[in-house]
């Protein structure tokens, strides 16, 4: 039998390679698949390198990615309380002892970044799928895209919209806020005798007290539990951390009785920056006969009812930006108490987001002192550059995103508000129950007036349909000179009393 050699090894080189080449392929298609799951940004998977896996799965409710040093890396994500308030104000005042019976639990993450380039997020939803989703401020833009059943990616372009909402199906009660920030070039020297410092870590403190030429140091990754008290000159409160009331009582009756998370009197020169600010027994920064104040890229959540975000109390010369504020009760408050006889004067709120889950964004008074004893005036504030991202319930007791209010503190008159103005504003889908703005006074056995209250290019967006209107009533005293400037709902200019603007009573005002 003759055989043909040179057949025989063409013939099994042809099944060799039959076999070997997919072989080949399916290895190489292996590999390619494992390296870009490591750094590609289009797959529908997240996956992570060791050491950049750290927070992964570690919070219930959200997983974030951030793409530095071309690869995804994970962020821890916390939880804070919050409350629908619409839903649980009438039963809310007794909910203390910490009970939480009617809270919802939201979520926010902190993480740096040097921000010289745009910087990729991916938000993992561990809760379920979902059908939409909304990264707000809605002025912002943000494009998302869905890289799977449960998981959106976006950019962060701009240092000045760092800040956002993440909500998934319109659910503003189990949200997600991103505070990201830039490592911090100016750190006190730990050793210092007048810096109280700490490290990344829990700590369990209670209470510090800080006086002249303190500073209280809270270094990126620390949770410090405990409230502040401060009195006297030159004292700072920074960081990059987190100062958390979640450790200290949270009693009271009809009202919180619990400790300030950050109380501060009679004090020239304060400072509180790059903090975040968590779960106040009271009102969260209470600031008494203050002046020259400066309060910068400070993020606050507080659930707890009259749970205000930052009061303003006989305060003179002070700038608020760069905040994201969201709180039970009023966000921003300026007032002149009864034990407090002077004025709140040149007061300045820039770059901030404000978001109210039950009372008012920014609350100028009510409480405004009295002429008949000579208690001070409110006067000379701007509100500028500012987003309202809710205010739900505008039905009674002046709330709405924005209310400028007298009320007289010893029964007599209340003391002049005077050039107050709101400036660039907008007012981004409040809920349905929500109210723009309110200027009111209260009635008083004396006269008082309010004037020279500006609002100018306001821009009211509503897609919820607003219940309420925006409201001015004097009830037998005087408002001069309030100007509506630019101020357009959905589009429209409001021009006069009508659908979206209800007036009663003695006003000065004028439509431009």
């Amino acid at each position: 039998m003759n055989i043909n050699f040179t057949k025989m090894k063409i013939g099994m080189s042809v099944i060799r390679n039959f076999f070997v080449l997919p072989l080949v392929l399916l290895i190489l298609l292996t590999v390619s698949c494992k390296a870009s799951n490591g750094n590609d940004l289009d797959n529908g998977n997240t996956e992570l390198l060791p050491g950049d896996d750290l927070y992964y799965n570690r919070n219930a409710y959200f997983n974030v990615y951030i793409f530095q040093d071309n690869r995804w890396k994970s962020v821890e994500v916390r939880n804070a309380l919050v409350s629908d308030a619409p839903n649980h104000h009438p039963d809310i005042w007794n909910d203390w002892g910490n009970a939480k019976k009617l809270r919802d639990t939201m979520s926010y993450a902190i993480f740096t970044d040097n921000f010289d380039a745009p910087l990729k997020v991916r938000v993992e939803n561990r809760r379920a799928n979902f059908e939409q989703v909304k990264v707000r401020p809605t002025s912002y833009g943000f494009e998302t895209t869905r890289v799977n059943e449960t998981t959106i990616e976006f950019t962060i372009d701009d240092w000045n919209r760092r800040k956002v909402s993440v909500e998934f199906d319109d659910n503003r009660y189990n949200n997600l806020f991103l505070f990201p920030n830039r490592e911090d070039d100016n750190k006190p020297d730990p050793n210092d005798p007048n810096v109280t410092y700490f490290a990344a870590g829990e700590h369990n403190v209670g209470h510090i007290e800080l006086g002249d030429n303190e500073t209280l140091y809270i270094d990126e990754g620390a949770v410090v539990y405990a409230h502040v008290s401060a009195k006297g000159n030159n004292i700072k409160i920074t960081g990059r951390g987190i100062l958390s009331g979640e450790k200290l009582p949270h009693i009271g009756n009809i009202y919180a009785e619990g400790p300030v998370l950050v109380n501060v009197s009679n004090t020239r020169n304060f400072t509180l920056s790059g903090v975040t600010l968590i779960d106040s027994p009271s009102w969260s920064v209470a600031l008494f006969d203050v002046s020259h104040v400066t309060i910068d890229n400070m993020n606050m959540i507080c659930w707890i009812l009259n749970g205000d975000g930052i009061d303003l109390c006989s305060v003179d010369d002070a700038v608020i930006n760069d905040c994201f504020i969201r709180t039970y009760d009023d966000c921003i408050s300026l007032k002149v108490l009864a034990n407090f006889y002077t004025d709140v004067n040149n007061i300045r709120v820039t770059n901030s987001l404000l978001w109210t889950d039950y009372a008012r964004g920014v609350m100028v008074g009510p409480e405004s002192g009295d002429y008949t004893w000579g208690t001070g005036k409110i006067k000379n504030c701007i509100f500028e550059n500012c987003i309202f991202l809710e205010q739900p319930s505008g039905d009674g007791d002046y709330r709405s995103a924005i209310a400028v209010v007298q009320h007289a503190m010893h029964g007599g008159g209340a003391a002049l508000i005077d050039h107050i103005t709101f400036r660039n504003i907008e007012i981004d889908h409040m809920q349905q129950g929500g109210r723009p703005i309110c200027l009111e006074q209260a009635p008083q056995r004396l006269n008082s007036t309010m004037q020279n209250i500006i609002f100018e290019n306001i821009r009211i967006s509503d897609s919820k349909g607003h219940q309420h209107k925006s409201s001015i009533r004097t009830n037998n005293n005087q408002m001069k000179n309030i100007v509506f400037n630019n101020v357009t709902y959905n589009g429209q200019k409001i021009t006069g009393a009508g659908d979206r603007l209800e007036i009663e009573g003695n006003v000065e005002i004028s439509f431009k």
